[in-house]
């Protein structure tokens, strides 16, 4: 099964700004690597079939850590992140291993002629992080923290309307107690 046999890599400390789509009309990642980027840019060695970038889903931090797929904490963690690529036929997976081990990546600026590197860490994922029972437990996971966030915050307008009741009723007794007085 996909996932279980070697055909995704694990790439770590890849620069978050040289994956961000500038396309993007959203704005809602304006600062985070993009998916869409990401697989273009390493789909020069097969066809991709699924990217994961942990980073990207708010409620990764909260998971346990065997099902998340993310370090608890690194040094610089907004300025570089990790992906898992998985490809749909071996021979991308063995392309890019060998491309990619033990090398630099290198981002060119297209306005200047400035060049940057960075050094990557590129392994074969032995965690089996894209394999179908972690991806269908990180989605029930993150469907149960949904439900708690939404929960609290139910029972947080609840308290908050029961105080403003409380305080209107307040006000409603000491308007009463003063006219009394008059």
């Amino acid at each position: 099964k996909s996932g279980e046999r070697p055909d995704t890599i694990h790439i770590e400390n890849i620069p978050c700004k040289w994956m961000v789509n500038y396309q993007d009309k959203s704005g809602l990642a304006h600062d985070k690597p993009s998916d869409f980027v990401l697989k273009k840019a390493f789909s020069t060695f097969g066809d991709i079939k699924i990217v994961d970038i942990p980073m990207l889903d708010p409620y990764r931090h909260k998971m346990k850590k065997s099902v998340s797929g993310m370090k608890t904490f690194s040094f610089g963690q907004d300025l570089v992140f990790e992906a898992y690529i998985q490809y749909k036929e071996y021979i991308g997976f063995v392309k890019a291993m060998n491309a990619l081990k033990g090398m630099k990546l290198c981002y060119k600026d297209r306005e200047s002629s400035r060049a940057w590197t960075s050094s990557i860490k590129v392994d074969f994922d032995k965690t089996k992080h894209l394999s179908d029972t972690l991806i269908k437990q990180r989605k029930t996971e993150r469907e149960r923290l949904i439900k708690e966030e939404k929960e609290k915050e139910f029972a947080e307008n609840k308290r908050r309307n029961i105080e403003e009741m409380q305080k209107s009723a307040k006000l409603q007794q000491l308007e009463e107690e003063e006219r009394e007085k008059k």
